[in-house]
């Protein structure tokens, strides 16, 4: 009986054979790193494997390639951009190693703007004043998700001039009516948490009347389009002596000179569509009294 069952032993383990999986990962990542400035911020990125095979349990080892700091966790955050080598080792010894980077991400400013009044064209956007858009914040990796307390800053200003002042918080100001005509800048500024940033302007072309001036209503001066009749209507609240208006290409080029001796005139035009510059000077002492841009 015993030498039946030593048979029946030997039978079995010499037609079975028990195959052992091989070590491998069955998830490695890494999550990029938000844009830093200075060497002591963190970019709060990470890294991240789980190992499958092999005889369990495993144990794994993340190494910083640049610095050589470790961390023996299959998880590792508040990682800067860099490369991070991960070995994972089995119960029986067996390891297995791979390279992850960590990429930079740096702000992206963007806005959409949104109006029945105005068509989007090559160089930004054209209408008619008045016009009311609204702006609708898309940026995109201005703020870590995996960091509640990322706090990023929007700076927006409809009517951007260089060294103008930008609006601190950008969701006050989502819908603007522009009023009158000629060519706006609508600017915004990404700021992080870190003191990374972007900004992106979007330029928007009115026609309609331009109107300039200060306090002084003399000083108002209002240029229409006629392009159906290759004409421009200019009025103007007080002349004097007369008035000498020039008006300019975008490149600099002066293309129209005309004196003007009464509050309203009507003068042939017949330049192609676009934005074009204009100066209005007093003839007597060729003191400059307005200047600006239009739509034709």
């Amino acid at each position: 009986m015993k030498q039946l069952l030593l048979s029946f032993f030997y039978l079995f383990t010499g037609l079975t054979t028990f195959s052992q999986e091989e070590l491998r990962f069955v998830e490695l990542g890494s999550e990029s790193a938000y844009c830093r400035i200075y060497d002591y911020q963190n970019g709060n990125g990470s890294v991240y494997a789980s190992a499958s095979g092999g005889v369990p349990d495993y144990s794994y080892q993340w190494e910083n390639l640049s610095t050589g700091e470790t961390s023996m966790s299959s998880t590792w955050g508040g990682l800067n951009p860099g490369d991070y080598r991960i070995t994972v080792t089995d119960n029986d010894g067996n390891t297995l190693s791979e390279t992850i980077t960590v990429d930079s991400l740096n702000p992206i400013a963007n806005f959409d703007v949104i109006s029945d009044d105005l068509d989007p064209i090559e160089w930004g956007y054209i209408g008619t004043a008045p016009a009311t858009v609204t702006f609708v914040n898309t940026s995109l990796y201005f703020a870590n998700p995996l960091v509640p307390i990322a706090d990023t800053i929007f700076y927006f200003q409809p009517e951007a001039t260089e060294g103008g002042t930008f609006y601190e918080s950008y969701p006050l100001l989502e819908t603007y009516t522009y009023n009158y005509g000629g060519e706006f800048d609508a600017c915004m500024v990404a700021l992080t948490d870190n003191g990374c940033t972007d900004t992106i302007c979007k330029t928007i072309g009115l026609f309609g009347p331009l109107t300039i001036g200060e306090e002084s209503s003399s000083n108002l001066i209002t240029i229409t389009s006629q392009p159906n009749s290759n004409q421009i209507s200019i009025k103007q609240a007080d002349v004097k002596n007369g008035n000498l208006v020039k008006i300019y290409r975008l490149t600099g080029q002066l293309i129209l000179q005309e004196e003007i001796y009464s509050n309203t005139a009507l003068l042939p035009f017949t330049g192609t569509r676009g934005i074009y510059i204009f100066e209005f000077y007093e003839n007597d002492s060729m003191q400059l009294i307005g200047s600006g841009k239009f739509n034709y």
